[in-house]
């Protein structure tokens, strides 16, 4: 009889970790249709055309070159978070690496200083709480990436495209 009972435990139990994945991929998509519609919304809103988007870790962020926005989206369960920044008004653009007391990097961000005062734009591309630590590095290239569009758009000058990716 005990062989029996250990089989319906163990069948039982592989049930519901099948049942537990399958809830996590359904609110995983749930997330990522959000997001998407979220960002769908805002370019129709501002009536943006984006040229430079890139999805990663529950993020959207996108560039209009030509009226010279960016825009951030950030959605995972319980925190949303929508930026429009207009690159025209901002007068410094940093990367942010915060660490631990063990000196470990627990966040990177850009933060972009506007010519009003008290107006700092933070963009999270990791965040140690919610992301996992595989996605560190790419993080910090996505943020140094950034940077850079954002230094060069910032300019209220016409840059080509192939000038922005000799910079």
């Amino acid at each position: 009889m005990e062989p029996v009972i250990i089989i319906l435990i163990s069948m039982l139990v592989l049930g519901l970790l099948g049942v537990g994945q399958v809830i996590r991929e359904q609110n995983k998509k749930r997330n990522q249709l959000a997001l998407s519609l979220a960002y769908q919304g805002m370019v129709e809103k501002h009536k943006l055309q984006i040229e430079h988007v890139e999805v990663f870790e529950d993020r959207i962020i996108g560039l209009d070159r030509k009226q010279k926005v960016l825009v951030f989206l950030f959605h995972r369960s319980g925190c949303f978070s929508e930026l429009t920044v207009p690159l025209l008004e901002l007068t410094g653009c940093r990367i942010v690496e915060k660490h631990n007391e063990k000196g470990y990097i627990t966040n990177v961000s850009i933060h972009m200083e506007t010519l009003i005062k008290d107006k700092v734009y933070q963009l999270c591309f990791y965040d140690d709480q919610f992301d996992k630590p595989t996605s560190l590095l790419p993080a910090m290239r996505r943020a140094r990436n950034w940077k850079q569009r954002i230094a060069v758009n910032s300019d209220p000058g016409v840059i080509s495209l192939e000038a922005e990716y000799v910079l």
